[in-house]
């Protein structure tokens, strides 16, 4: 008697998807939220408003795209799996350093 056995392959299933210019823009407006409070830290610190405008807009933009090179070489292959619970804990992580630096 002779068995056929099959074979099974094991395919990656990439659920990826395009960010659209809606998700984009109302990213993009989430994410400024953060320039609020910077711009009364700077105004209460009597800083220079343009110095900090572009400052923050350099910075903004190199650490976005080191983030998503990170996210898309290095990081991705690693944790690709666990991505929704390494981004959860390190929200909660730069909640907790901003609220005790804070105090």
């Amino acid at each position: 008697m002779v068995i056929a056995s099959r074979t099974i392959k094991k395919t990656r299933h990439d659920d990826t998807k395009e960010l659209g210019i809606k998700a984009a823009v109302g990213l993009g407006i989430l994410l400024s939220i953060n320039n609020i409070g910077v711009g009364i830290l700077g105004s209460v610190s009597r800083l220079n408003i343009n110095l900090i405008t572009i400052l923050t807009f350099i910075t903004s933009i190199l650490l976005t795209y080191l983030g998503n090179h990170l996210g898309n070489n290095v990081i991705g292959k690693w944790l690709g799996k666990y991505n929704d619970l390494v981004s959860g804990l390190l929200l909660v992580i730069l909640g907790l350093l901003s609220f005790f630096y804070a105090l």
